[in-house]
């Protein structure tokens, strides 16, 4: 019985999520995983912009140089 539910909630959790890969497919423009894939490439965009003004900090430069050395 235990194993019989184990394999039941497992089947669930693949429609799930076959559900929400379909989801993509139904309504390109409304879709929650295009949603999150924009936030995601923002995340990446943030943070590349902020690496870029940390190398430009002086003292990052200057401890760089310090270490080259």
């Amino acid at each position: 019985m235990g194993r019989l539910y184990l394999r039941a909630k497992d089947d669930f959790a693949e429609i799930a999520s076959l559900t929400i890969a379909l989801e993509g497919t139904i309504d390109v423009d409304h879709s929650a995983i295009k949603d999150m894939m924009d936030k995601s490439i923002d995340i990446v965009k943030k943070n590349n912009q902020l690496q870029e003004e940390g190398m430009k900090n002086p003292l990052f430069t200057q401890g760089h140089r310090a270490t080259e050395a």
